[in-house]
């Protein structure tokens, strides 16, 4: 993943039901590690459903079929053994694509799932609140000034 870009992963709504009046967040270091589509799976049609809407890249990982662009949005599917494991939006932080944010947030309240972002947070699956988030995040912030960003990278202790 380059550093311009951010990642939205499509999980079933059940779960990530929290306690009331609870964070809506997940912990980074389970956003990657949780098989989130293990007690289910996308519901039926949605390769067609994403045909229509992006074009399908050629597959380059097996195991993961791709719709939009390979260096701007998209949106990943991966499998193993023929059962959905993973989904995922990226967006290109680059440039903010509205009509891309639409269509991930009806896919996903389509299939009954919100998103969780690489940072934990939990996001509806609403346009508006995933390009909040695209605009707060760390992706969005390298996007716009690279140099201040790597600075601050630098002075915060972090090796890259």
């Amino acid at each position: 993943m380059a550093t311009w870009q951010f990642d939205a992963i499509l999980v079933p709504r059940e779960q990530l039901s929290a306690p009331s009046g609870a964070e809506p967040r997940v912990p980074v270091e389970a956003v990657e590690g949780t098989e989130w589509w293990a007690k289910r799976s996308l519901p039926v049609g949605y390769e067609s459903r994403l045909d229509a809407a992006l074009p399908r890249l050629p597959i380059a990982t097996k195991g993961i079929m791709s719709w939009g662009t390979d260096d701007g949005d998209r949106v990943d599917v991966c499998l193993e053994d023929a059962r959905v494991v993973e989904v995922r939006a990226r967006f290109d932080a680059r440039e903010a694509h509205p009509a891309f944010a639409e269509l991930v947030a009806t896919f996903a309240e389509w299939a009954n799932a919100m998103f969780v972002t690489e940072e934990g947070e939990i996001v509806e699956a609403d346009a508006a609140a995933l390009l909040r988030e695209l605009r707060n995040s760390s992706a969005h912030r390298f996007a716009v000034d690279p140099e201040t960003y790597l600075d601050e990278l630098g002075n915060s202790g972090t090796t890259f």
